[in-house]
């Protein structure tokens, strides 16, 4: 007779291949390692993922989700008129968490250089984070709402490779603040 899969068995895995992909990438984590450290067997986690690229892309889709919902929920609780400077406070605060190892996506990307499918979640995650910058650009009633939504999206992706590559985390959010505060007033959006 065939077990039941427990309907926790799935997001353990997941949650203990994020952890582990993140901290140490996709590459030098290894099957057997995310197994160990959900505290299931590598037979479980083929059950569920029949291979380390299903495992993966499964993570990338999990942690979009996540980053997605939590960058919009965000946002929706902020006045229309801030909204674009809350996307710098968000960026911020996510440089500045204890965990923080750079965009998952583009470190995803390095390592699978020829993966068709990672480079296409990693262009999915930034095609939503743009047209969420630019939703709130809009909101806020930016003249040019995709002009700026560039501007501060590429300062979202600065921000994030220079605070990971320089390890220098101040530097960064420092550089953010200031870049957006110029994008910011020139679209007539400045801290009001």
């Amino acid at each position: 007779m065939a077990r039941t899969p427990s309907p926790t068995t799935r997001p353990a895995l997941l949650a203990s291949a994020a952890k582990l992909f993140y901290a140490r990438g996709v590459t030098a984590t290894a099957v057997d390692d995310v197994a160990v450290a959900a505290a299931l067997t590598k037979p479980t986690l083929y059950r569920h993922f029949p291979s380390k690229e299903a495992l993966i892309a499964a993570y990338l889709d999990e942690r979009h989700a996540q980053l997605s919902a939590e960058f919009r929920n965000r946002l929706d609780v902020s006045p229309p008129a801030k909204r674009p400077h809350e996307v710098i406070e968000w960026l911020c605060e996510t440089l500045s968490r204890p965990d923080f190892n750079g965009c998952a996506f583009v470190r995803a990307c390095a390592e699978l250089h020829r993966d068709e499918g990672v480079r296409e979640a990693a262009r999915e995650r930034k095609r939503v984070l743009f047209s969420t910058i630019e939703h709130a650009c809009r909101a806020a009633g930016a003249t040019d709402p995709s002009a700026l939504a560039q501007q501060l999206g590429l300062i979202v992706e600065g921000a994030t490779t220079m605070a990971f590559v320089s390890g220098d985390t101040a530097a960064a959010v420092d550089a953010a603040r200031r870049l957006a505060q110029v994008a910011l007033a020139a679209a007539g959006l400045d801290q009001q």
